[in-house]
């Protein structure tokens, strides 16, 4: 890899760490990082911050996933776009600590596969909001739509690439709802209120 392609992705990271949450909080004279989880995502905005802030943050984080990798579709960089896609992700859920603590990373991998594959997200989105309904745990909701995205991939397509690319989205995603899951096994995670 060139030192161009480095940079690139050098850039999509930081884009990608870019917290939205944490500044919005900021801006009302709070910290999100020390309230409810301590992420930055729009979940834990929208407990803690209300449903106008949490909005905010989601419409935000889901932008940050797509444009970038809209633009980069305007170049000759075609060969970047799964690596660059990781790396929003990432970006995302692993901010240079000690600053910030990072979000979960679904928001941003909404905006990733709503480049990647509209379709696939569509089919996710459904899987998404049957969960809710019947679980009205956000978390698990997160979960098992984002391990429905390279699911669809596996049954519907033949593009291993892209396959390959969303399982490490995918894996990170789970990662980062491993304290989630361990409250879900203990029954003690809580469902979704709005502040």
């Amino acid at each position: 890899m060139n030192i161009k392609y480095f940079l690139i992705l050098i850039v999509f990271y930081f884009i990608g760490a870019a917290p939205f949450g944490y500044l919005l909080s900021k801006i009302k004279g709070r910290d999100i990082t020390k309230e409810g989880s301590g992420s930055v995502g729009a979940t834990n905005v929208a407990r803690n911050l209300g449903k106008k802030a949490g909005l905010i943050v989601l419409t935000l984080d889901i932008l940050k996933g797509f444009l970038p990798l809209f633009i980069l579709s305007k170049f000759n960089c075609q060969s970047l776009t799964y690596f660059a896609a990781f790396f929003l992700v990432a970006g995302h859920c692993f901010s240079i600590p000690p600053l910030l603590r990072g979000g979960k990373g679904v928001a941003t991998a909404t905006g990733v596969f709503l480049f990647l594959n509209p379709s696939y997200l569509v089919l996710s989105f459904i899987v998404f909001v049957l969960t809710f309904i019947l679980s009205k745990f956000v978390s698990l909701s997160s979960i098992i739509s984002s391990i429905s995205f390279p699911l669809f991939i596996l049954v519907f397509s033949e593009d291993k690439i892209l396959l390959m690319a969303s399982l490490c989205i995918v894996s990170i995603i789970v990662m980062r709802h491993h304290e989630n899951v361990s409250r879900l096994i203990k029954g003690e995670e809580k469902r979704f209120k709005f502040a």
